[in-house]
């Protein structure tokens, strides 16, 4: 089989934004990259983060969701040559394991003539994810608003005001989600689920009206942010000193432990005071990135 080769470019994503645990999610500028050649033997290569760390043999993720999405679309997967070209930090709560989801599922799409709709793959993504806070703006790109129609995905997308950016501080340590869920309670109380709901609901407005001084108390976490922050030193001061320097907010990137603040003036500013929050700890290195929301999702491009 021969085909154009081509590349897969799918965003990094911070999900929850505070209150929305489970429902909201957003794309940011960091993207990873897959590309795809016709091969002789199938190989996998990785540049970037995990490079040296992940498998590069059938236990990749990457193989095994190309041949997995290939099986459920009945075509044989030809011998592929992929280059992982990975930005994304690991296990750090910025959507790492989605954007290899959805970038090799898009991939076998592609591959076999683009025989899925994109809702089909965002199911399939979802399925193997668990929920669509991160797949979802992966894909589409924007602000997902997520939930669930029976056993079926759904989202509605909104279009951010793009001059905001996402300051992140990101701990030098992985954090498994399964981990940081174990620390999660079963059952909150009333007033907790209120006060969620309604911050969650603010997040929504500000990121589709552009008002964006509602972050200030929406980001605002009854629900795992309490529970989770034990794993990270100087989670509260890193937030206070992202709001002292300017910024509208700051929540738990995803399950952690990188830590992400709003603003749109005060970007290098506030990044320098979460570093020196963080850094009052001594409990190891960590690095910043100022990024912007992605509006594109995944993109398939043919290669020259």
């Amino acid at each position: 089989m021969s085909f154009q080769p081509f590349r897969v470019r799918v965003p990094a994503t911070t999900a929850n934004l505070g209150a929305g645990f489970d429902c909201l999610g957003l794309a940011l500028s960091l993207h990873n990259e897959l590309e795809v050649s016709p091969s002789g033997l199938t190989k996998l290569g990785i540049e970037g983060e995990g490079a040296g760390q992940l498998p590069t043999d059938d236990a990749n993720l990457v193989l095994k969701t190309i041949r997995k999405v290939s099986a459920l679309i009945g075509r044989e997967l030809p011998e592929i040559r992929v280059l992982c070209r990975n930005r994304i930090p690991l296990a750090r709560g910025m959507g790492s394991s989605a954007a290899v989801l959805v970038s090799s599922a898009v991939a076998a799409n592609r591959l076999h003539g683009n025989p899925l709709s994109q809702s089909q793959i965002l199911h399939l993504v979802v399925e193997e994810e668990g929920h669509a806070d991160n797949v979802a703006p992966a894909m589409y790109g924007g602000l997902a608003v997520c939930g669930q129609r029976g056993a079926e995905p759904v989202f509605h997308r909104i279009d951010p005001v793009r001059d905001l950016k996402v300051v992140l501080l990101i701990p030098d340590f992985h954090l498994e989600t399964s981990k940081a869920r174990e620390a999660m309670p079963s059952d909150v109380s009333l007033a907790d689920a209120v006060a969620n709901l309604q911050n969650c609901a603010l997040t929504a407005v500000a990121f589709s009206s552009g008002d964006y001084t509602l972050l200030e108390s929406s980001l605002n976490d009854r629900l795992h942010q309490p529970y989770r922050k034990g794993f990270i030193p100087g989670f509260d001061e890193v937030l206070e000193a992202a709001t002292s320097a300017g910024a509208y907010g700051a929540a738990l990137s995803g399950a952690g432990p990188t830590m992400a603040a709003f603003t749109v003036h005060h970007a290098e500013k506030v990044a320098r005071a979460m570093e020196n929050g963080y850094s009052k700890h001594g409990k190891g290195a960590c690095r910043t990135m100022i990024l912007e929301i992605d509006t594109d999702g995944a993109v398939v491009a043919d290669l020259d």
